[in-house]
């Protein structure tokens, strides 16, 4: 049962939460930690959603608990998928480049590249990005475009080089908030001619190389606060949330049902941008 697999994970949460709420808001940090946790494996944008919740409720997140949440993330996806981290691992120590794991580690690898550019070419407008919220509301409608024209996709072939890179292109622009990953991804997999299996892995296993980028990108503005449980708190909470999502996901998500998150994205972006309007100047 899954309550008894990670009853010790939830014993810690207990054991932190109690400690928290000695210390700092709680409320907070749970509230991001969920956001964080379901939004990054959804295809709705966890960025564009922290952007919106952090203005809502007047939460400000520092980057220390920032590369927090995504290390919760980063937790939570190699977690859920281990065995094909391990099946990859295996084939690089063999310099077996041949079998699918092999050649899936050479199109992880191009898939990445485009990211790393954009990330060092483009730091302080994304720095300046993640603090308007017209930006993130029209992201958030052009995310639900792109996720409805996935009704019209139909498999046509196989991953290759080419398909990886053009993925990769496309995951440099969810450095956008309200640009999701997942859903950026999984589109441009689909939209190429991927089946819906195969768009999905390569979109988990593409997030974790671009998550730990980005932790590591952001490491020089790390600073130890003092309050040292409400980041393990944090942590802990997004990566239970995120495995628990990822498990949802997997047993109810398809290409039938993909395109229709496009409409969750579009109603939030619209309502972004109404905040925006609304907004004192």
């Amino acid at each position: 049962m899954l309550t008894t697999r990670y009853w010790p994970l939830f014993t810690v949460i207990f054991d932190l939460s109690i400690n928290s709420l000695l210390y700092s808001n709680f409320s907070e940090i749970f509230l991001l930690s969920l956001v964080q946790g379901i939004t990054e494996w959804f295809p709705i944008s966890s960025s564009g959603h922290l952007v919106l919740f952090q203005e809502v409720f007047n939460i400000k997140v520092s980057a220390t608990f920032d590369i927090m949440l995504h290390t919760g993330s980063l937790i939570g996806v190699v977690l859920f998928t281990r065995r094909e981290i391990y099946a990859i691992l295996k084939a690089f120590s063999k310099l077996d480049f041949n079998s699918s794991e092999g050649r899936m580690l050479t199109y992880l690898v191009f898939g990445t590249i485009p990211i790393i550019i954009s990330s060092i070419l483009l730091k302080e407008i994304i720095d300046i990005m993640f603090t308007n919220l017209l930006i993130t509301g029209l992201a958030m409608l052009i995310n639900g475009v792109i996720l409805y024209l996935t009704k019209y996709s139909k498999p046509r072939g196989k991953l290759n080089i080419f398909k990886s890179m053009g993925i990769g292109v496309a995951q440099s622009f969810a450095i956008i908030p309200g640009i999701s990953r997942m859903g950026i991804t999984i589109s441009t997999a689909l939209i190429s001619g991927l089946d819906f299996d195969e768009a999905y892995k390569f979109s988990l296993l593409l997030s974790i190389l671009s998550i730990t980028g980005g932790c590591v990108f952001k490491l020089k503005d790390f600073v130890f606060e003092e309050d040292s449980l409400s980041i393990l708190l944090g942590v802990s909470i997004t990566a239970i949330i995120s495995i628990l999502a990822l498990r949802f996901l997997k047993k109810r998500l398809d290409r039938r049902s993909f395109y229709k998150f496009a409409y969750y994205s579009l109603a939030v972006g619209g309502i972004v941008l109404f905040l925006d309007i609304l907004k004192p100047v």
